[in-house]
């Protein structure tokens, strides 16, 4: 039995590790050829699009959060997922590109000035919406962005399928937040690290409510702020008082990267 157990904790180890290495393989805008030559995704052979690799992480020595996302476009109807909206409470750095194989050679299609939109909802609450350029079927996307705080939510699950997510919240001594789950796929954690592999697309019902309440994901409160200076903001109220803060101050010392 306690043979047993030992190899059944081995395998675990050796399974985990290979996750891990595999995901570290992928760096932004190098594209696996496999990626660009895919022309269905197995696990879901209807799906328009598929999400290949979605992470988010908030880096507590900053406050700052950063977020790379691989997106596949396998149909004509999943070209509209090359459009973003990133909700921002903070300026975002924003890059990405759209990459084609064309004749055997990789293409690489940049975001501009002209692909990126910032609107203002109200003061201090902002909008990107960000039009990937040359999406078309076979097309891959490759988007990554950072702002001061967290996100106001993670979606693990989205109406077309995810292949891996993971968002690690790293203790801050900036930011105090809470998050609470929503949803039924399962979601491993692992100290400050959550983690979903192999996401079926959410299928919307009829009669149903709003299908993004229904969606496995993290919904987000920020509670406060902690500056240098030892200064303390309560936000927990009011997301335009985290706007305002975050237009007008940094999370970080001046030289801080």
């Amino acid at each position: 039995m306690e043979t047993l157990l030992k190899v059944s904790l081995l395998l675990f180890m050796l399974l985990c590790t290979g996750l891990v290495t595999a995901q570290e393989k992928i760096r932004f805008k190098k594209i696996p050829t496999e990626d660009l030559a895919m022309k269905v995704y197995e696990r879901d052979t209807t799906a328009q699009a598929v999400i290949l690799y979605d992470k988010g992480q908030l880096h507590g020595n900053t406050g700052r959060f950063t977020r790379h996302v691989r997106l596949k476009i396998l149909k004509s109807g999943g070209t509209s997922r090359a459009n973003f909206q990133v909700h921002t409470l903070s300026k975002s750095d924003i890059d990405g590109s759209t990459f084609n194989l064309v004749n055997g050679e990789v293409v690489e299609t940049p975001l501009s000035r002209e692909n990126i939109f910032r609107e203002e909802i109200v003061d201090g609450y902002h909008i990107y919406k960000i039009f990937f350029p040359s999406a078309r079927p076979g097309s891959v996307i490759d988007l990554a962005y950072s702002f001061d705080g967290v996100p106001y939510n993670w979606r693990f699950q989205e109406t077309i399928p995810v292949k891996f997510s993971e968002l690690i919240l790293e203790p801050s001594r900036f930011i105090v937040y809470k998050k609470t789950m929503f949803g039924n796929q399962h979601v491993r954690q692992q100290g400050y690290r959550w983690t979903a592999t192999d996401v079926p697309a959410f299928q919307e019902e009829p009669f149903m409510s709003h299908y993004s309440n229904y969606l496995t994901h993290f919904k987000i409160d920020i509670e406060s702020f902690t500056l240098y200076g030892g200064i303390q903001w309560n936000l927990s109220s009011s997301w335009e008082k985290i706007g305002e803060l975050l237009m007008t101050r940094s999370l970080r010392a001046p030289g801080e990267g």
